[in-house]
């Protein structure tokens, strides 16, 4: 019992903390009920899945709002170097800018989606002509 305890506080001392933050654009239907993943990519090529940005008992991804997400990982980056957001379905989602951070790494990666590139599954030239992935990577990346 005392090992466990002993682990369990190791860890959650040695957790760090990554935080993203999104800004949706304020155009007609850049809002998604869909899923949208993240992940992030440090300078040595490891990656940090951190599965979907979802705010439990909240509406995220709206027309023209910023939204921020939480997540603790036993993973050190160190130096983010890139920032991944993906589609997760058909409900495409228009960003307009992005940022991570963590408790290592205060300056993190920040972007803008100046091309307004649609998140989306379908990627059809009929459809939202979406892209399924989209990264943001500091210079030199």
């Amino acid at each position: 019992m005392k090992l466990l305890l002993l682990t369990t506080l190791v860890a959650a001392v040695s957790a760090v903390e990554y935080t993203i933050e999104t800004t949706t654009a304020n155009v007609k239907h850049a809002q998604t009920n869909g899923k949208i993943f993240a992940a992030a990519i440090n300078h040595k090529g490891v990656m940090l899945e951190f599965g979907d940005l979802n705010n439990p008992h909240h509406n995220d991804l709206e027309k023209g709002k910023t939204d921020t997400f939480h997540f603790k990982s036993n993973v050190d980056l160190g130096e983010i170097g890139c920032l991944v957001l993906r589609a997760g379905g058909k409900d495409a989602w228009l960003p307009k800018s992005v940022r991570i951070f963590s408790s290592t790494d205060a300056k993190g990666v920040e972007g803008k989606n100046d091309e307004k590139d649609w998140l989306s599954t379908d990627t059809s030239l009929k459809g939202d002509k979406g892209k399924v992935a989209k990264m943001w990577c500091k210079p030199g990346v």
